[in-house]
């Protein structure tokens, strides 16, 4: 079990490039990491591309996270490029690390993902766009490739055995790759598909973890098969880059609780494919300041976003889905975690407040989690009166783990009067199952605020300069205050 402290502000000013004019500090961009993984105990080229001279005059790396990656080599390609040869240890703990590239215009460049995994890999070679150029593989493996351009497709084969419960799985989306220009702006979007040695698709994904795909097939007959990786829509470009699982391994995709307070132990229970059913293990929740941090079972890909609060945590095994079994809220501030077991599933809360009491209901789901579900917040009187309603949220943006506002809600509430009250939290994507998790947070409203700043590495120019950066404040509860800043270091 391992878990890292992250910020998971995913660059909202790498969005804004593509249609920026010639702005000189985004030219620190670091578009990709290639490979952007290794097994441990191996040595890894690796390249660094950034955007335009970015990196011209870079002179090394950083690397975050746990130990077990040294550099041994680094060379200079160009100004927009660098190499460097990865050593990752034996004993290397598995999961991301947050790697940038130092020295250039303005120092230090924003950070990328890149994985320390457990089984072999493999580099795919670029000529396997036709099923008649296919490359072979040999099982388990994470093969790391790229889609570089539109109607790009790669093609892997591979033997399989009569009832192996073969996992194929993309990870692209879940590296945060994304395209650069007016053309290719947003997140990678892959698309999978499985087929048998006479070319006939067996199964085929498009989203199951975010946008990336996920086969899990149970094979019916020995023999060959080949997966064909394309980007949807047949879109492509330079850093589209994927890690792509193919064996008989496990691959989880759930965790359950989603998160938990911190400097506490919470027992975990992981569900995914080939995951036993109650497969579970305890961490205890780190007390950095970053709402997020990952962990994975035993080193199995993927590792999966826990998110960290101070508040009191609960998880109801079910909260009920008629007002007379609402699941009692007792105390305030509190954070609970649930799961729409089943498409349209409904949670109902039940809480007492007093006259002129202000509650702030806040739904993490889609953010930082990358739920599928998309949720309808409710409130309502002991007559079934319906008070206070909220869709979909006209959320933070800088919280935003994708290109497009998610669907959590928000909700502010006052009572006008003393009693009991109800909350109802519904699903309305169809979405459900263990995926379908979310974080139901209840505080009393009171004055407070939140900061979001970017980029993530503050250009620095010289002795003497002035760098810019933006810092957006959020209010919350009738603050009014100016909040003072400070720089240190």
């Amino acid at each position: 079990m391992r878990h890292l402290n992250v910020f998971t502000l995913l660059f909202f000013w790498l969005f804004i490039t593509p249609v920026q004019a010639e702005i000189d500090h985004l030219h620190s961009v670091l578009q990709s990491v290639y490979p952007a993984g290794g097994c441990r105990g191996t040595k890894v080229e690796v390249t660094f591309t950034g955007y335009k001279d970015g990196l011209d005059g870079a002179n090394g790396l950083l690397i975050d996270g746990d130990p077990g990656i040294t550099v041994e080599k680094f060379e200079t390609l160009n100004s927009t490029s660098v190499k460097a040869t990865l050593v990752i240890a034996e004993d290397a703990i598995p999961g991301r690390r947050l790697i940038r590239v130092k020295g250039g215009p303005t120092g230090l460049t924003n950070f990328r993902w890149f994985f320390v995994g457990t089984l072999p890999e493999f580099q795919e070679s670029q000529k396997n766009n036709e099923l008649t150029q296919v490359e072979t593989v040999q099982t388990p493996v994470v093969v790391n490739g790229r889609i570089e351009k539109t109607l790009d497709q790669d093609c892997f084969r591979f033997e399989a055995r009569a009832g192996e419960k073969l996992v194929v799985a993309v990870q692209s989306h879940g590296l945060d790759a994304m395209g650069f220009d007016r053309n290719t702006a947003g997140f990678a979007d892959a698309s999978l598909e499985l087929l048998d040695a006479s070319g006939r698709i067996v199964a085929e994904d498009g989203d199951s973890l975010g946008y990336d795909p996920i086969i899990h097939y149970e094979v019916p007959h020995t023999g060959k098969y080949i997966v064909r990786v394309s980007g949807m829509g047949y879109k492509g470009f330079p850093q589209f880059i994927y890690r792509l699982t193919i064996g008989e391994v496990p691959y989880p995709t759930a965790i359950f609780p989603p998160g938990g307070k911190r400097g506490e132990e919470v027992e975990v229970t992981f569900s995914g494919p080939n995951v036993p059913p109650g497969t579970k293990r305890t961490l205890r929740v780190g007390e950095g300041l970053s709402p997020v941090e990952y962990i994975s079972l035993d080193g199995a890909a993927p590792d999966l976003p826990f998110v960290r609060s101070n508040q009191p945590e609960l998880w109801p095994k079910e909260p009920g889905n008629q007002p007379a079994e609402a699941f009692p809220i007792t105390q305030l501030p509190v954070v609970i975690n649930g799961v729409f077991d089943q498409p349209d599933d409904v949670d109902w809360f039940r809480l007492d407040l007093n006259k002129g009491e202000t509650i702030f209901l806040d739904v993490l789901a889609q953010r930082h989690l990358r739920s599928p579900v998309d949720t309808l917040l409710e409130v309502y009187d002991t007559a079934a009166k319906l008070l206070a309603a909220n869709d979909d949220s006209e959320l933070l943006l800088s919280e935003v783990n994708h290109e497009f506002v998610p669907f959590d809600s928000q909700l502010r509430f006052q009572a006008k009067d003393k009693g009991t009250y109800f909350v109802k939290l519904s699903e309305q994507s169809g979405a459900g199952g263990p995926r379908a998790v979310y974080r139901l947070s209840i505080t009393p409203d009171a004055p407070d605020f939140a900061l979001y700043q970017w980029p993530d590495a503050v250009p620095v120019w010289g002795s003497g300069t002035t760098a810019a950066f933006v810092v957006e404040i959020h209010r919350f509860g009738g603050l009014k205050n100016d909040v003072e800043i400070s720089i240190e270091g």
